[in-house]
């Protein structure tokens, strides 16, 4: 085969593979991309609703808190009393309308409990942080209104203005755990509050979400602000070529807690690879047979034209050979002839003359 119609059926070859090649290549990645959308958004959905459980747990804790019968007018007997029947709260707080810690009392006598109780939320008193000025009315004042007042200087907290808002959480961080507090208005117009059981509070968020074998092609973590698993679950238990391409941070007061979906870094790109490669080496084929009949079909019509040039060639060979003699004793007989007949002798010129031309042809 000759260098350029080599080059010509290659080219056939490539060409269309190439462009399909790229097509293809398009076409994956963004059916990948419109797969991993859709993926996401179902994630994001498990997710959301397992934020929601948790938020609604935390609203019931809310409630169970507003209902225990708390007042700002209870003596710290009373308070006390009442903390040792609460399983969710470690220690109760009492300020005055304007914000003034009333309960446990820097000058009063307290037990250890409460004393350790001051000295974790000792900033937050100096601060004015609970309830906060300009608190919002849904409560939601979290760890956005701790970042806004940690600002201010304790020496100006009696000028801020009273916050009006009933109720409202307030997060802040202990040692490796994050602290919670709730607090509410009472009918006086006094604030009662409480410090979450941080123990108590993962144990019935736990016992809140799905069991651990409920999840199938993944796992979903709980991290807490630390980072650290708080709690996970599903069947995926590799931790080599995973990703979490779908993370969602817990409504406030748990603002810093976060929710990991785990799956496998591989999980949707293969088969659509796969398929693409089939379809690609498909169409090699399929090239690859078209050129090879264009050759056949071109080899065969080269023979057939070299067939017929072969045989005009070896018809003209002998044609040439009869015409030449029939020329030259047409020339002789002309010769002989005496030059009264000129009839004869016409008719030998036309013998003459189309033997010549049949021998230029």
């Amino acid at each position: 085969m000759k260098p350029r119609l080599f080059l010509v059926y290659l080219l056939i070859v490539l060409a269309p593979l190439a462009a399909v090649t790229w097509m293809g290549v398009v076409l994956s990645r963004n059916e990948h991309a419109m797969i991993r959308l859709r993926f996401e958004e179902v994630m994001t959905g498990r997710l959301q609703d397992v934020s929601s459980e948790i938020s609604r747990l935390l609203e019931q804790r809310e409630r169970d808190l507003m209902a225990s019968g708390l007042r700002g007018s209870m003596t710290p007997a009373e308070l006390r009393e009442s903390l040792r029947s609460s399983p969710i709260a470690l220690q109760f707080f009492v300020l005055d309308p304007q914000g003034m810690l009333l309960h446990p009392s820097p000058g009063a006598k307290l037990t250890r409990d409460e004393e350790s109780f001051l000295a974790r939320t000792r900033t937050i008193w100096e601060r004015g942080e609970i309830p906060g000025p300009e608190s919002e009315a849904n409560g939601e004042a979290g760890s956005a209104q701790q970042q806004s007042s940690s600002a201010i200087p304790p020496a100006l907290t009696g000028n801020l203005p009273v916050s009006t808002a009933s109720k409202g959480w307030h997060s802040s961080y202990w040692g490796n755990g994050i602290q919670l507090l709730f607090w509410w208005r009472d009918n006086s117009g006094s604030i009662v509050g409480a410090e979450i059981n941080e123990v108590r509070l993962l144990a019935d968020i736990i016992g809140a979400l799905p069991d651990s074998n409920s999840l199938r092609d993944g796992r979903i973590e709980l991290r807490d602000s630390q980072d650290a698993v708080v709690y996970q679950w599903g069947d995926y238990l590799g931790t080599k070529g995973n990703r979490a391409p779908v993370q969602l941070a817990l409504a406030p007061p748990l603002g810093s807690w976060h929710l990991n979906y785990i799956v496998p870094d591989d999980s949707q790109g293969a088969p659509l690879w796969f398929g693409m490669a089939s379809g690609i080496a498909a169409l090699a084929l399929a090239c690859a047979g078209l050129a090879v009949y264009f050759y056949r079909e071109n080899t065969r019509a080269l023979r057939e034209a070299q067939q017929r040039v072969t045989f005009v060639n070896q018809v003209s060979h002998e044609l040439k050979t009869p015409l030449t003699n029939i020329r030259m004793y047409a020339e002789v007989l002309q010769e002989d002839l005496s030059e009264t007949d000129e009839r004869i002798r016409r008719r030998l010129d036309v013998i003459v003359s189309e033997s010549q031309r049949l021998s230029r042809m």
